[in-house]
């Protein structure tokens, strides 16, 4: 029998990357203004100026965390409070933290299309088993 803990660390892990790519676009913009790349007045309403193009892919990026992962926090502690952990649904959950890693680098760096869409996709499927077997667990 799996550790009913083990369904935890993978979305410790998530918050803990999410909260890594949160920050870093925060230094990003912030060493953007003070080497006048980009005018502060910009962050008011993000209406005047404009940010560098890798600015924006960054921005839209972080914003990405904030879609289809919370569905996966949701599953993994509603699988945790349900008690209904296993060695498939760790593998799972950890399947989704590795497929969003590979999003991301994807994204931030080559930011080919068709290979964040993989990526994607591993990581919704993971996070679509996650659900369905906690509502099979709790039907």
């Amino acid at each position: 029998m799996t550790d009913k803990i083990a369904i935890v660390y993978p979305s410790i892990a998530m918050a803990l990357f999410t909260i890594a790519m949160v920050f870093s676009l925060g230094l990003r913009r912030f060493y953007a203004v003070r080497a006048r790349r980009v005018n502060p007045k910009y962050y008011r309403t993000y209406t005047e100026g404009d940010e560098p193009e890798s600015m924006r892919q960054h921005s839209r990026h972080v914003q990405n965390h904030f879609e289809v992962p919370p569905l996966f926090h949701l599953a993994v502690w509603g699988t945790y409070l349900a008690g209904e952990v296993t060695a498939a649904a760790v593998f799972a959950a950890w399947f989704f933290v590795a497929a969003r890693g590979v999003h991301s680098f994807l994204h931030l760096t080559s930011n080919i299309v068709i290979q964040r869409f993989v990526a994607y996709g591993f990581s919704l499927f993971a996070v679509l088993y996650l659900w369905l077997r906690l509502l099979i667990s709790i039907a």
